[in-house]
């Protein structure tokens, strides 16, 4: 009678068994963590390889034909290890017969996690549906233990730190990155005026001796015209005449102009120009020469025996009619001569 009852409740306890089936999960399993040592706070990814002939992508599960599958992280039975980590995903992908399961958390505080089994099978079924994830066969998944170090002791921090404010101001990351741009900018052009310094020295140099030259131009042209309009006489006019032109030498090439006599006019313009007059130079020189002769004539003549000679229009020592205007615009055009030569 007892061999009887024994063998009635063995068949009950194998009909129990075929009502919840299990899939059957081969050996081999690899769990692979990354990083190797954790600390609270780090991302970390949990894979779990396994080999198994059950089929967790079937139509019967999934609904579709797949190899990838992105699962629901928000699992009601995932909440148990809310106190010790955060899940933030799941993924379960599978090649042949070889599965990875993929757990992404953050551990919160350190010590030893131990995720309890689950049910994978289960899960699949709540990320299709999860309002109706329905019953089936249980494919149990159980992670070896996990430890979490302390980030404090690893930095040797026995105490709470004060707070400190953030190193940037929010939203003034794009003026900062400005500001870097504008820095660096002025460091490159102080770097090349410092390389091209002794040609900027140059450069300066001769725009100050350009804007001399111009100013003692125009400066001499304005008393030109200044001594034409004038009521002087013949002998005052061309003292004056001589001293304009000789400021004018004097100050635009040399200061031995003011002591050189009307014939060495000429001469003193050849040694500066090296013995090559350009055109401009030549007629230039001429020029002052004519009229420096002029006014010495006019000068130095009254009186003598050579103003008395005749015809007197020629020889007598004063200016004829509209020679003033000729002499003014003689040396105003070797003025402009010299100008043109320079620029």
């Amino acid at each position: 009678m007892s061999l009887r009852r024994l063998l009635l409740k063995a068949c009950v306890l194998l009909s129990l068994f075929s009502l919840s089936p299990v899939f059957a999960q081969n050996s081999g399993v690899v769990q692979i963590l990354m990083p190797k040592t954790v600390y609270t706070g780090d991302r970390c990814e949990l894979k779990y390889v396994f080999h198994s002939d059950a089929d967790l992508f079937s139509d019967n599960i999934t609904g579709q034909v797949t190899s990838f599958m992105e699962l629901n992280a928000q699992w009601p039975s995932f909440d148990k290890f809310s106190d010790k980590c955060f899940i933030q995903n799941v993924e379960l992908e599978r090649s042949g017969f070889e599965y990875t399961l993929t757990l992404s958390f953050i551990p919160w505080k350190a010590g030893v996690i131990d995720f309890a089994a689950f049910d994978l099978a289960g899960l699949i079924r709540y990320t299709v549906d999860p309002e109706k994830p329905g019953t089936g066969a249980v494919f149990l998944i159980d992670f070896e233990p996990i430890t979490v170090n302390s980030i404090s002791e690893k930095l040797g921090i026995d105490s709470i730190q004060p707070s400190s404010g953030p190193a940037v101001v929010p939203g003034t990351v794009w003026i900062l990155a400005v500001l870097a741009f504008v820095f660096i900018a002025v460091c490159a052009v102080i770097f090349l005026i410092i390389i091209r310094l002794p040609d900027l020295l140059l450069l300066t140099a001769n725009s100050r001796a350009v804007f001399r030259r111009k100013r003692i131009c125009k400066k001499t042209v304005k008393l030109l015209r200044k001594l034409l309009k004038s009521k002087k006489s013949d002998m005052e006019f061309c003292q004056e005449l001589k001293v304009i032109v000789t400021d004018y030498l004097c100050s635009r090439f040399d200061k031995g102009f003011n002591v050189l006599t009307t014939k060495e006019i000429y001469v003193k313009f050849r040694e500066i120009c090296c013995d090559s007059l350009t055109e401009n130079q030549e007629g230039a020189a001429q020029c002052f020469t004519e009229v420096l002769s002029r006014c010495d004539y006019i000068r130095f003549a009254a009186g003598s025996i050579d103003a008395a000679r005749q015809p007197a229009e020629e020889y007598e020592a004063s200016l004829k009619t509209g020679e003033r205007k000729r002499l003014v615009n003689l040396c105003i055009d070797a003025v402009e001569k010299i100008r043109q030569e320079e620029e």
